[in-house]
């Protein structure tokens, strides 16, 4: 379906911003390269009466509309399939934060906000915006909630599902469904905003939130600490939970390939260690407390000093076998720079098979060294480039060649996706923690998703898009 110029210019009365006809990569290609479509033209809508008039206008033609944001999913959920009868509907024109409640703890924004803008300005305010990812300088928050993006932080403030109170969104006919509320109970029937959030834009196009803000922490120190394989890093994230309570930000695994990748590609990182260790945790501690603030005669508050005397307990346990402790905020920041540069590395160093796990705390060790074994016995010319949320679960187990001389992951990736997806339910997990479906996963969810659960989301979506609108092909193909 090739639009002509009277319909375009229909479409473009409707919005202020121009147009955009002539095909682009930057909005017809997903962040990694791996899908690219074609489009109609991509529309900018900058209001949430814009975005309901151009829908009104689609359904009335039957011509989908793909939802977009910042553009940095990893499954093509934001990316026009190749037949080019499709809008492409990119939001960063809708990116106005409309309120921030300081009593209360909550903010709304609307769905086009960069996410980064969003921590900017809430830390003027003294507060926290929770969700926080590598992406956070280019992705957006309607992407975010579109996708149900997890993050570094869920660990100590939970997924961004528990987050949202409520939501405003475009539905496939256009109108406007408005449960933005600052209340943190609202007991009047289905909560829709949650049916909303991981939908991927199939179900309505989400064009502001209101979500919880946190007190932001006083003071925050990382440590970067060695330790001896996986079981270690259970045992010392449970000692760290039971002596810290709720004073753990976030808590990260990396093994010595992707740090390997990492410093390669980048080589003005500063080392935590001589040698790169075979495993590694980052570990972020906060207060918000004004009394661990308060300094001894050495100058040292009791928070470092606090965080100094854990790290000398876990390696009197023989938790860890070293530990580096942030001495500034800016050795804080290079500390994690090492972790959030692990994407980028690996797309750098050449082609990963990207596997975005979540596996139960209690079947980690017997699921990474099961798995393990099994790929170096039956998979030996691939290197297992393993990173992630350890905190709550979540692991971003990467698949690559030994050797760029000796390509075989790329040759065998539906092969090995299978070998580590069967072993992940095995043990009860997940093949999609974070990433979403998109178009990449929709074979998986259709073998590994609970039939009953899969037919009713089916039925869902038939219900709210009969026209099926709404970025069709994505999740699952509705025929």
């Amino acid at each position: 379906m090739t639009f002509g110029k009277n319909k375009i210019d229909e479409f473009q009365s409707l919005v202020k911003n121009q147009i955009l006809v002539s095909e682009d990569d930057k909005y017809l290609s997903d962040w990694r390269g791996v899908f690219k479509g074609k489009t109609n033209f991509v529309i900018f809508p900058a209001s949430t009466k814009e975005v309901s008039n151009v829908v009104k206008l689609a359904s009335n033609n039957e011509i989908p509309i793909v939802p977009q944001g910042g553009n940095t999913g990893l499954c093509g959920g934001a990316t026009p399939d190749q037949s080019g009868n499709s809008i492409l509907m990119n939001l960063t024109k809708l990116n106005t934060i409309r309120s921030i409640d300081l009593i209360g703890n909550t903010i709304t924004v609307e769905a086009g906000c960069i996410l980064e803008s969003i921590h900017n300005e809430v830390d003027k305010k003294n507060k926290v915006f929770p969700i926080n990812l590598a992406a956070k300088g280019s992705c957006t928050i309607g992407g975010n909630l579109a996708t149900n993006a997890g993050g570094n932080n869920v660990l100590k403030y939970g997924s961004t599902s528990d987050l949202v109170l409520g939501i405003e969104a475009v539905l496939p006919d256009g109108k406007i469904i408005n449960t933005l509320t600052a209340l943190h109970k609202d007991n009047t029937g289905y909560a829709l905003h949650k049916l909303l959030i991981g939908s991927e834009g199939t179900l309505a196009i989400i064009t502001a939130a209101t979500i919880k803000l946190f007190q932001k922490p006083k003071l925050k120190l990382s440590s970067f600490m060695q330790v001896k394989d996986i079981f270690k890093s259970i045992q010392l994230l449970q000692y760290l939970q039971s002596v810290t309570g709720n004073g753990i930000e976030a808590f990260e695994i990396m093994t010595k390939p992707i740090l390997e990748i990492i410093h390669k590609q980048f080589p003005q990182y500063n080392k935590p260690f001589t040698s790169i260790p075979e495993m590694a945790v980052l570990v972020e501690f906060a207060t918000t407390s004004d009394l661990d603030l308060k300094k001894n005669e050495a100058g040292e508050t009791i928070f470092k000093n606090k965080v100094i005397e854990i790290m000398t307990n876990t390696i009197e346990k023989e938790l860890i076998e070293d530990a580096v402790i942030s001495q500034s905020n800016q050795q804080n920041k290079d500390l994690w720079e090492i972790r959030e540069s692990a994407n980028i590395a690996q797309m750098q160093e050449g082609f990963q098979l990207k596997l975005d796990i979540s596996i139960p705390i209690s079947k980690m060790a017997e699921f990474w060294n099961n798995t393990s074994k099994d790929l170096n016995k039956f998979h030996s010319k691939v290197k297992i480039c393993v990173f992630g949320h350890l905190g709550d679960g979540n692991l971003h187990y990467n698949l690559m060649d030994i050797s760029k001389d000796h390509p075989y992951v790329h040759r065998n990736q539906n092969l090995l996706k299978d070998f580590v997806y069967e072993r992940v339910k095995k043990v009860g997990g997940s093949f999609s923690a974070e990433h979403g479906i998109g178009q990449l996963k929709i074979k998986e969810l259709n073998k590994y998703k609970d039939k009953t659960s899969l037919e009713l989301m089916k039925t869902i979506k038939l219900s709210l898009d009969p026209k099926n609108i709404l970025n069709p092909g994505k999740l699952f193909t509705i025929i």
